[in-house]
């Protein structure tokens, strides 16, 4: 009988031990997934991430307006200066302006869209959001001509650290990097540049027109310094820049495209 109970005793905590292994399993995977921010906006079309449906136009001297709605019912409308938004699906990361004695003034927002509960992260001049992960937000001041200073702001710390100057996007973000290309110009005229999640280990990469991340690769496509011809080429490289080959030779944008399409390679 004690030897039956013994049994009984081992098998439930072994049960219960595989129990909370899944638990935790999930749990974690849910925090990865989370620290990924889809990038909304600039289109009327409806767009559904999460659950959550986003509707994004145009408001003449406003900006722009995105509604959030779930299962249907409208939730929140943002009004922001910015064609495109941020979120993970539980927060969302935006720019907005306001005109306070006659100086118009920026300020980025993080905004919780299961209360409406909106934090401001900073406020400036000319500022700018250009991606999210985790708890880093990517953002910039604006310096027209000049291209953008990105940096990389914490959440938990709540400090900015400087990245890049001259940026113009952030290309591509994963959980072990972040691309950021260079603004045009005479000196480093489309230079991407690759840098850890929290804006550190700065490291030039190449010349590209278009960055895209797929499957442990980086993809991207360069034009004909050479011949300056209205050409690409498509190119690809593993995460430590190495094993690098060619996809294609030169093409016409209109060939480009349609390579693309087969990849399925979009930002």
């Amino acid at each position: 009988m004690k030897r039956e109970l013994k049994i009984i005793v081992l098998s439930l905590t072994l049960l219960l031990g595989l129990c909370s292994l899944n638990v935790s399993t999930a749990q974690a995977a849910k925090v990865k997934t989370d620290k990924f921010y889809q990038k909304i906006g600039n289109t009327e079309k409806a767009q559904k991430f999460k659950n959550r449906t986003f509707v994004s136009c145009y408001v003449n001297k406003k900006g722009y307006q995105l509604l959030i709605s779930q299962r249907g019912k409208k939730q929140i409308f943002i009004t922001s200066m910015e064609k495109y938004m941020y979120t993970n699906g539980r927060y969302l990361v935006y720019a907005t302006d306001f005109e306070a004695r006659g100086k118009e003034t920026n300020i980025v927002y993080r905004m919780d869209m299961n209360t409406g509960r909106k934090t401001q992260l900073m406020k400036g001049t000319k500022l700018t959001v250009r991606g999210a992960y985790g708890n880093y937000i990517y953002y910039g001041t604006d310096q027209d001509t000049q291209g953008i200073d990105m940096y990389a702001y914490d959440l938990k710390k709540k400090t900015s650290r400087h990245m890049v100057a001259g940026s113009e996007e952030v290309k591509a973000v994963t959980d072990q990097m972040v691309v950021v290309t260079h603004h045009a110009n005479d000196v480093d005229n489309y230079m991407a540049y690759r840098f850890k999640p929290n804006g550190t280990a700065k490291k030039k990469l190449f010349k590209a027109q278009e960055i895209y991340v797929k499957n442990g690769f980086i993809y991207w496509t360069s034009i004909d310094d050479v011949n300056y011809s209205d050409t690409l080429c498509l190119r690809r490289c593993n995460y430590n820049l190495k094993k690098c080959t060619y996809i294609t030779d030169y093409v016409s944008y209109e060939e480009m495209t349609k390579v693309l399409k087969h990849y399925r390679l979009s930002n």
